[in-house]
């Protein structure tokens, strides 16, 4: 059965010489196979929202379930487990192993779940073909230009046939005809694999092309009635409650 994200009453506070609340009772929810982007102002929390829905941080309060599953309650070593197994990250920045090849890069979630080199070398090697680099297999990242890099780190994400891509600025150090490439790769991949997506962008293009934009802003996410229209004005009716 296709699993659903429930993000409820979300707080994150940073403690220090001044308490900082990035999020004050946010709730939404993230429909099975849809293709979300999350839109706003630099710092406006965007990649924090990001790191809460993949467990890579914790939140203050609330909770965030896919299905039944509470991230927010898993101890470090299942909440590692369950990312390695339901979710995969996509970055602005590749963060490829240098000294690796495509190949030993796009293998490595699969040797870190346990499985053999052996076991491991087949599905990456077809999900490199699958994004168009079947020829580039043994090239280190250096040797690959930045779409090609993007392939591969989009091929490591999706290897072990996660539910959820979670992406953050996935085009945002592409130039527009690269960057049209890689959201015509994901949209692909998404319509083959059915996989539900979470991209942070600032690219209008981008956003035209999800299935539905959340525009977080001053704390709290707002849909957006129409994505960008022409006249330049942006409708926005309230996500969450603030």
């Amino acid at each position: 059965m296709a699993t659903s994200i429930h993000v409820e009453n979300l707080v994150k506070t940073y403690s220090g010489p001044r308490e900082v609340t990035i999020f004050t009772d946010m709730s939404f929810v993230v429909n099975p196979g849809e293709r979300l982007a999350l839109i706003g102002e630099s710092g406006a929390g965007k990649s924090t929202l990001l790191h809460l829905l993949g467990g890579l941080d914790r939140p203050t309060r609330g909770s965030i379930c896919y299905g039944d599953t509470d991230i927010t309650r898993l101890s470090p070593a299942a909440l590692a487990e369950f990312r390695n197994r339901s979710l995969g990250f996509v970055w602005q920045v590749q963060s490829l192993l240098p000294e690796f090849t495509a190949l030993e890069n796009v293998m490595m979630p699969l040797l870190v779940r346990g499985a053999s080199p052996l076991a491991a070398q087949g599905p990456a090697e077809a999900m490199l073909a699958e994004v168009g680099l079947g020829g580039r297999l043994h090239h280190r990242a250096g040797e690959l230009s930045g779409g090609e890099q993007q392939r591969v780190s989009l091929a490591r994400a999706l290897v072990t046939e996660p539910e959820f891509l979670l992406a953050d600025e996935p085009t945002g150090n592409l130039d527009e005809s690269t960057a049209t490439q890689i959201l015509d790769l994901i949209e692909r991949l998404q319509s083959r694999r059915a996989f539900t997506s979470i991209i942070v962008t600032h690219s209008p293009t981008l956003a035209r092309r999800s299935t539905r934009t959340l525009r977080l802003s001053r704390g709290g996410l707002f849909a957006l009635e129409t994505n960008f229209p022409n006249s330049g004005t942006v409708t926005m009716e309230p996500e969450s409650h603030v």
